[in-house]
C-alpha cells in the first residue's frame, strides 16, 4: 500500500470517528432535551396545583367574610342583628 492509500485510510478512519462522535453527541443532546422536558412538564402540574389552591384559598376566605358578616350583630338598637333573608334589622338573637 502506497503513501497515498495509507493517507486515505487514515482520513477515512478520523471520518468515521468525527460521525461517531457526532451520533454520541446527538444521543447526549436528545436526552437531555427529554429530561428537560420532562422537568417542564413537572413544573407545570405544580403551577396549577399552586394556581388551584390559591384559588380554593380565595373562595375559602370570600366564604368566611361572607359567613361572618352574617352572623355578626350589627347594632341597629339594643340585641339586634340583620336578617339573612332580606338583610333587614330583626330583634333577637342572631344565633337560631
Amino acid at each position: 500500500m502506497g503513501a497515498t492509500g495509507r493517507h486515505f485510510n487514515e482520513m477515512a478512519d478520523e471520518i468515521e470517528q468525527v460521525l461517531a462522535r457526532n451520533q454520541e453527541l446527538n444521543r447526549r443532546l436528545e436526552e437531555r432535551v427529554q429530561e428537560a422536558t420532562l422537568k417542564v412538564v413537572q413544573l407545570q402540574k405544580q403551577v396549577n396545583q399552586l394556581q388551584q389552591l390559591t384559588a380554593l384559598g380565595y373562595l375559602t376566605a370570600t366564604l368566611a367574610t361572607i359567613w361572618a358578616h352574617r352572623c355578626t350583630p350589627l347594632p341597629v338598637w339594643p340585641n339586634s342583628c340583620w336578617s339573612a333573608e332580606n338583610g333587614l334589622p330583626m330583634q333577637g338573637a342572631c344565633w337560631s
